[in-house]
């Protein structure tokens, strides 16, 4: 990291931004450091001309390409090689900066009729998603409240086909309306279904994106759908928290109320010796052996059992699939072993004032984005708290290890460059930033180098 003649270590950020050094390279001496402490890579920086940035994926196989979708409704593609990087400022000049700019930017469209069959040319209102296709970095989905779902040709920057999950839809309450998407997760293992969930309808939709149609649902939540996630380790398995503050394990291939298998449990007493109870396909976790009819939702919508205190905010599976991190919009963050019967109890995560790590999330999307990474044995989560980003180490359950500090305002979207290990944050304060462990910057420079290095244009 480079730092400042005039030690800004010392500045707060307030000054740091009344001296107009308010940059990336200026927020790098501004991390706090505890431990393995990661800090801001500052060169190349990442750029973005939205005012707020709602959504980060960086595609899982080429690692090269970052998608972002902001709150005005733009979906933006940048390149993350040093093809990428363009220089900011005077040619010649001294304090000349590599950045990452857009090389691609859809349209805003014009508020259209919710019920029209036509394939819009953009969304109109904020993204609420914008996930890479897994198999092709041609394609991508976006989902907005607008109400939109869009399928996109990344060489054109155009959509394509229209996905309508939830149009004309019964909600909680018996009402049918119009349901917006909440929350959008596609499938790593086959890369044509996507799994949906909207706030005013209590079923999880799982779309085939090959024919835009739903293939069927996931019903059992007793209010809206605030979260999904798929098993990392098996393919047929996906998790869902609703506002109903249940957590939901299902298995998809199971049509009506067999597919549920369970629902986690705050209040149940944890066991010991869990472990050798664990099977690959999560049968273990089957609430019954009793055989119910496809209609009979009884069990899975049992009001004796509840997971959050208020709705659920956010999930994560752990790498292994032996375990899920969820957030709640109490602030709480717990761990819940799956190696083990329904009736595990979770962990739960500590600061050392309150009793509560997480403060109430003030995301636009009303989501709280958890990201756990690896490295070695030891794998940590990272979730925003504000304008930081807390790092817990999930062998404990205590206050956060890592204290990440760098926005001004705050996160609302994280992703991982899995080639480097890279962690990129975004915020309502126009800022990308890029994290990573501390190293010369000619290591950084000389793995970007080597990323796609001999595939310039690969889409």
């Amino acid at each position: 990291m480079s730092s400042h003649p005039n030690n800004p270590s010392i500045l707060s950020l307030w000054q740091l931004r009344q001296s107009g050094h308010c940059t990336a390279r200026a927020f790098s001496n501004e991390i706090i450091r505890k431990r393995s402490m990661k800090a801001l890579i500052s060169t190349p920086s990442i750029r973005a001309p939205d005012k707020c940035v709602t959504s980060l994926d960086v595609h899982k196989l080429d690692c090269r390409y970052l998608l972002s979708g902001s709150m005005e409704g733009i979906v933006s593609v940048y390149d993350l090689s040093r093809w990428g990087a363009s220089p900011l400022g005077k040619t010649g000049s001294e304090q000349q900066e590599l950045v990452h700019q857009p090389i691609a930017r859809s349209f805003i469209a014009t508020a259209t009729g919710q019920q029209s069959c036509e394939v819009p040319r953009g969304h109109s209102l904020a993204i609420l998603s914008a996930l890479w296709y897994p198999l092709d970095s041609g394609m991508f989905l976006s989902a907005s409240t607008d109400g939109h779902v869009l399928l996109w040709d990344t060489n054109e920057m155009t959509p394509v086909t229209r996905l309508a999950p939830f149009e004309f839809e019964n909600t909680s309450m018996g009402e049918e309306v119009f349901a917006r998407p909440s929350c959008m997760e596609i499938s790593l293992w086959s890369g044509n279904l996507a799994a949906l969930g909207s706030r005013r309808v209590n079923a999880v939709k799982l779309v085939d994106i090959r024919t835009g149609t739903s293939s069927h649902s996931l019903t059992g939540h007793r209010a809206g759908i605030s979260t999904v996630q798929w098993c990392p380790t098996a393919e047929h398995v996906l998790a869902s928290g609703g506002q109903d503050g249940c957590i939901r394990i299902w298995d998809i291939r199971k049509a009506g109320s067999t597919g549920c298998l369970t629902t986690l449990d705050r209040d149940a007493c944890q066991e010991p010796s869990v472990s050798n109870r664990f099977k690959a396909d999560y049968s273990h976790l089957k609430i019954t052996k009793q055989k119910l009819a496809p209609n009979d939702y009884h069990l899975a919508e049992s009001k004796s059992i509840w997971s959050v205190e208020g709705s659920v905010t956010g999930l994560a599976f752990t790498p292994d699939g032996h375990s899920i991190v969820s957030t709640s919009s109490d602030g709480q963050m717990q761990l819940w072993d799956l190696r083990g019967p329904a009736s595990m109890a979770p962990q739960r995560f500590t600061n050392s004032v309150g009793g509560r790590p997480l403060a109430k999330s003030k995301s636009t999307t009303h989501r709280r984005p958890l990201l756990i990474t690896k490295n070695g044995n030891s794998s940590t989560v990272w979730v925003p708290n504000g304008r930081v980003l807390l790092g817990f180490s999930l062998e404990d359950d205590g206050s956060p290890t890592q204290i990440l500090s760098g926005h001004l305002q705050g996160i609302q979207a994280i992703a991982e460059v899995p080639d480097t290990g890279e962690i990129i944050t975004s915020s309502t304060d126009r800022l990308i930033l890029t994290w990573g462990y501390p190293q010369p910057l000619h290591t950084f420079a000389s793995s970007r180098k080597r990323r796609l290095e001999d595939d310039r244009d690969s889409w």
